[in-house]
Parts: structure tokens; C-alpha cells; sequence
């Protein structure tokens, strides 16, 4: 690798000055006495306030006219104590969720990066890079800004951006102009939040902040919510109460005057100080009637029962930072889902492999094809040499940790069937993952190379493979339609084929093909019909490709007739906001997502008057 020196002090300082440093903006946290205070804006909460300026005043008059009405304080007491529960609840709970949510801010901003600076290498807080800043990646860390590669490969996860479980591979920019940040899946840029599951490189920071693809999406969840349906409703109510208790304070009042009068005037008694003594006996009846209008342990139990949801869902580390989101789910006609982790387990696992000759072998139990014990021991040997050897996930604790996802997954099915007998010391020349050639290869001692990489790009000068006694055979233009017709096949069962080749000389020779998926969770397709009976739309949200994205959500049972709607990002892009409204109740995939695109689909669902949620295990980290 290179050598690098980084930013000097000056430049740092420089750089601070002109583009301000690394940290993502956030909301000043509301105090506690200020959240209380913004609790008494609610309508409820004003409905009480009035009704209780109304008993005060109906008491300090009964004390001025005790032949009018006994004053009882008893009543307002009552209304104070209704007042101060309902808001301190929810108060309290919005400060606590509040609180915890800025404490895992904080906790993910104190990370550490390794920068170049002033020659030297060094360990600084993500905050406090700056643009330009020269940062050293390796394997395990997270990326803590956009930028380009100045030297190295890695592999990264992208799925925090994009829900991708597969590995993206990165190089150096080179002569090449710098990728748009919306351009998630090019090989010339990393992104803040992405984690390096391979390689070294050297990156440049290029955008910092709140300039990053993270940092928008940081700055986009900061916006207002809308109001929850079901405070909306609540608001109604408490308008038509408040409508209701006027109204029959008034009718009460205009009827009870005319009565009075007409009383006073048959009696011969209408004098200045009967008529006073009417007015007020009629003002503190009608107060009476407006006060017994106004539900007032209502508010109280709604906050307290919100409270409690959220202190229980705390518990179970899940972190409602607006109370208001519970009840909103329970309206929810629409559901954004991420695929991984939410639809599928989030965990690659070989499924089935096969060999050149369409013969297929099980490893799940899906198909009633024989399992990896029922092959002959010459094509095991090789099969576990060429998953073995050319892999660099390691063994602790009885499962496969390190390198990346498919190696894991490779690994662990071998862990799974006591098939570890292969020697990596035997291994003398390691070529890693290209992704121009898209492929990875091992010599060993005996001289003897194993490949293994995606099929269309690796079997192209391919003429031989092992049959299931483990025999070289010839690729014959039969073999190769049968070995065609399988690979579509397992394709459209949204496997990933990975070829597993060895040389014999010059010539390459198939072992078999790998085929690696992302299961769909066994659960997922009743609860996708359960949601389905509630009214509730589910629409995946992917950045798989397109072919595997309709695969799974027809696996899930997402996809359920023809008339379903499939979009790709790109198909996203080109449609107008009143063409996507048209399109949204059909709509059931959207493919190669962009972060953005999730935002737009439940800004246009609620212009629809749809309530839509989001759901995945990286998008949404908290309600």
C-alpha cells in the first residue's frame, strides 16, 4: 500500500472552517420543564384548563352569593389533579424516550476512525474528521463519511442504505470522475454507516456530515410528524364536546332567563336585584352544565395508558420516541418492508448444489434430491477442497466469523456436516475477489488452482466438469442445456449461484455450482396474509435486483396476481408524483431502492390519506 501523510494542522483547521466537521445535526433535546409545558397546547388538556377557570370562578361567586349555591372546591381540586396527571404522564414518558434516544447518539458518535494527519497515523472521533481527511479502512470498521478509494480494495455491507445482504465491492477512483451520491451500487464510492467485512484501502472524505447519504437521511427523519389518526379523532371529539357543552350551557341559560323573567314579572317582582340574582343564578347553572360536559379522567387514562406502552416496549429495547406512534399503527393501511433481516433471516445459507450434468443435491431438505452424504467420496474431497480452501471466514466457537457473507455461509455449511478435513496449509499463491474477473482463486502445493466466482463470468472457457463419481467428463451442448435450464431454474428461487471450478493443467474443471439465499423468514407468509385480512397493504422494499426481489415476494406471498405492480429505482425515477399515486395501491416491489425512494413512497401514501409504516432492521432504529 501506499504511503500517506493526511492533512497537516493547518489544512485541518482550514477544512473546518470552510466545510465544519463530521458531526450529523440534531434537534436540541427538550428539557423536561419544557416538554410539560408544551403538553398544555394539547386540546384536551384546554378543554380542562377552561372548564377548571369555569368552576373557580362558579366557586368564588357562590362565596360572594351564598344564597345562590354553596361554594365547593372539591370539584376543582378533582380537575387540577386531572390537569397535572395527564401532562406530567406524558411528559415523563416523551423525556425518558427522548433522553434514551439522544444517549445512542452520543454512543455511536464517540467511535473512533484512523486518519492520516501530519504524517502520522491516527486515532480521532468520526466528529471530528473533516473534508479531504485521508482515512485508513479495514476489515470490521464502519465507514464514517463518503468519500472515493485513493488505494486498496474492500468489501462492504451496504444494507443500513440500500437492505442489500450481498457484499458490494469497492476500488480506487482513479482517472475516474467521482460516482452521484445517489449511486449506491458503484464500485468508485464508499458511504457513511457501511461496514468493511474485507479488505484495506485508503479512502478520501468527500462529503462530511450532513452532506453524506446518511446524513440526509439523519436530517429527513428530524421532520415533524403529522398527527396520529387516532389524536385527530380524539381533537374532533373534544371539539364536538366543547360544541356540545356550550351549546347546552347557552340553550340552558336564553330558556331559564325567559322562565325567570316571566316568573319575576307574574309576581310583580321584577326589581334590579331579583333580575342580578337571576343572572348569576342562570351563569353558575350553565357553567355546571359545561363543566359535567367535559370527560375529564379521559385525557388522564389515554396518557397513562400511552406511557405504559412505552415503558413496556422500552423494556423489550424497543425505543418509542413519540407516544402518538402506537396509536398510529393501529390505523396503518400501508407497510414499507426492508427484504433483509425483515423478510428473508438476514443470513445467507447454502440451499442446494449441483453438478454440470443437472444431477442436484439438497442441503436444506427443500427438494427430494439426495443430500452432500450421498456423493461419492472423489467429488466430496473436491467440493469441500473448493469451498474450504478458497475461503477466508475462520472457525470460533463451532461457527464461521470474519471475511464476509457468502464465505461465512460456505463455511458454516461445511461446520454443519463435519466437513472441516481440508488443509490451508497446503495453500501456496492466494489471489482475493476481483471485480473486474468476479472471481477468487488458491493454489496449493500439489500445484492444483480452485476458482470460485459467478458462473457467466468464469465458465466461459470451462470445457470440462466432475460427474457425481467425481470423473472429468466433456461439456457436450446436451450437458450444457441441461446445466442451463438448472441454473434458470434455481435463479428464479432467488438463489445466488456461486461456480466452484479446479484446474486439471491447462483446462478448468467444474466441481458444481453453489446455490446461496437469503431464506425467507417460515413465518413471513402468515403474517403477510394476516396483515392482509387487517387492510394492510405490504409493499417490499429491496436493493436486490429485480428478477430476485419478485422471487422472494412471491415466496413471502407479497405477490399474489398479475395485476401486481414491480418497480425498479430507476422505473422510480422517471414516473411523476401523480403517475406514482396512480400506480401506489397496485404497487407490491420496488427494486434496487434507494434510502430516498422509501421517503417518497410514504410522503405520496399519506398525500393519498393512507397511513404507511416502515419497517426494517436498519432503517429504523426507533418509532
Amino acid at each position: 500500500m501506499k504511503t500517506f501523510k493526511g492533512l497537516t494542522t493547518q489544512e485541518v483547521t482550514a477544512s473546518k472552517a470552510a466545510h465544519g466537521d463530521n458531526k450529523l445535526s440534531s434537534k436540541e433535546a427538550n428539557s423536561l420543564l419544557s416538554i410539560f409545558i408544551e403538553a398544555f397546547k394539547d386540546r384536551w388538556i384546554l378543554i380542562l384548563l377552561a372548564a377548571l377557570g369555569l368552576k373557580i370562578l362558579f366557586n368564588f361567586v357562590g362565596m360572594l352569593f351564598p344564597a345562590i349555591g354553596e361554594s365547593n372546591w372539591y370539584e376543582a381540586v378533582s380537575l387540577i389533579f386531572a390537569i397535572l396527571m395527564s401532562t406530567g404522564f406524558s411528559a415523563i414518558s416523551e423525556y425518558r424516550n427522548e433522553q434514551k434516544f439522544n444517549t445512542l447518539q452520543e454512543e455511536a458518535s464517540k467511535t473512533n476512525a484512523k486518519v492520516y494527519r501530519d504524517g502520522k497515523l491516527k486515532e480521532i472521533l468520526v466528529d471530528d474528521i473533516v473534508k479531504d481527511d485521508q482515512i485508513l479502512l479495514q476489515s470490521g470498521d464502519k465507514v464514517p463519511v463518503d468519500g472515493i478509494l485513493l488505494d486498496g480494495h474492500l468489501k462492504v455491507n451496504q444494507a443500513v442504505l440500500n437492505g442489500e445482504s450481498e457484499d458490494a465491492s469497492k476500488k480506487p477512483l482513479g482517472d475516474n470522475p467521482e460516482p452521484s451520491s445517489s449511486d449506491l451500487f458503484t464500485e468508485l464510492k464508499v458511504f457513511r454507516g457501511t461496514v468493511v467485512t474485507s479488505g484495506e484501502a485508503v479512502m478520501e472524505a468527500t462529503q462530511i456530515g450532513d452532506n453524506t447519504v446518511l446524513g440526509s437521511i439523519n436530517t429527513s427523519l428530524q421532520e415533524d410528524a403529522k398527527e396520529s389518526p387516532s389524536k385527530g379523532k380524539l381533537n374532533k371529539l373534544a371539539d364536538n364536546i366543547g360544541v356540545l357543552g356550550y351549546s347546552a350551557g347557552s340553550a340552558y341559560a336564553v330558556i331559564n332567563l325567559i322562565l325567570g323573567f316571566l316568573a319575576l314579572n307574574k309576581a310583580h317582582n321584577v326589581t334590579g336585584g331579583s333580575l342580578f340574582l337571576l343572572v348569576i343564578e342562570t351563569i353558575l347553572f350553565a357553567v355546571t352544565i359545561i363543566i359535567m360536559a367535559v370527560p375529564e379522567g379521559l385525557p388522564m387514562m389515554l396518557a397513562l395508558v400511552s406511557s405504559m406502552n412505552s415503558g413496556r416496549l422500552l423494556a423489550q429495547n424497543i425505543l418509542v420516541r413519540h407516544p402518538d406512534t402506537i396509536e398510529t399503527a393501529g390505523y396503518m393501511n400501508i407497510l414499507f418492508s426492508d427484504k433483509t433481516g425483515t423478510i428473508t433471516e438476514g443470513k445467507l445459507s447454502v440451499v442446494d448444489f449441483f453438478l454440470a450434468d443437472g444431477t442436484l443435491y439438497s442441503a436444506t431438505g427443500e427438494s427430494d434430491a439426495p443430500d452432500f452424504a450421498t456423493m461419492s467420496d472423489t467429488l466430496k474431497t473436491e467440493m469441500i477442497n473448493g469451498i474450504g480452501l478458497n475461503n477466508d471466514a475462520m472457525v470460533a466457537d463451532g461457527n464461521a466469523v470474519g471475511s464476509n457473507a457468502t464465505d461465512r455461509a460456505l463455511l458454516d455449511f461445511l461446520i454443519t456436516r463435519d466437513s472441516l478435513d481440508f488443509d490451508t496449509t497446503t495453500i501456496t499463491e492466494k489471489e482475493q475477489f476481483n471485480s473486474a474477473t468476479k472471481f477468487a482463486s488458491v493454489t496449493v502445493d500439489s500445484g492444483k488452482t480452485y476458482i470460485k466466482g459467478a458462473p457467466e463470468f468464469i465458465l466461459s472457457d470451462c470445457y470440462y466438469y466432475l460427474d457425481k463419481d467425481g470423473n472429468k467428463q466433456t461439456f457436450t451442448n446436451d450437458v450444457k442445456a441441461r446445466f442451463q435450464d438448472l441454473s434458470l431454474e434455481q435463479a428464479s428461487r432467488s438463489m445466488r449461484l456461486l461456480a466452484i471450478l479446479e484446474t486439471d493443467g491447462d483446462d478448468k474443471v467444474l466441481i458444481g455450482i453453489v446455490c446461496i439465499r437469503d431464506n425467507v423468514r417460515s413465518s413471513i407468509k402468515e403474517t403477510v396474509e394476516t396483515m392482509n385480512r387487517a387492510g394492510v397493504q405490504v409493499v417490499m422494499v429491496t436493493g436486490d435486483r429485480k428478477e430476485t426481489a419478485v422471487a422472494i415476494a412471491k415466496e413471502a406471498g407479497i405477490i399474489k396476481s398479475d395485476d401486481n405492480i414491480v418497480l425498479t429505482h430507476d422505473e422510480l425515477d422517471t414516473m411523476s408524483d401523480e403517475e406514482l399515486k396512480e400506480a401506489l395501491p397496485k404497487l407490491r416491489v420496488v427494486s434496487r431502492a434507494l434510502p430516498l425512494d422509501k421517503k417518497r413512497l410514504v410522503k405520496l401514501a399519506q398525500d393519498l390519506d393512507m397511513i404507511a409504516g416502515m419497517t426494517g432492521r436498519h432503517h429504523c432504529p426507533a418509532l
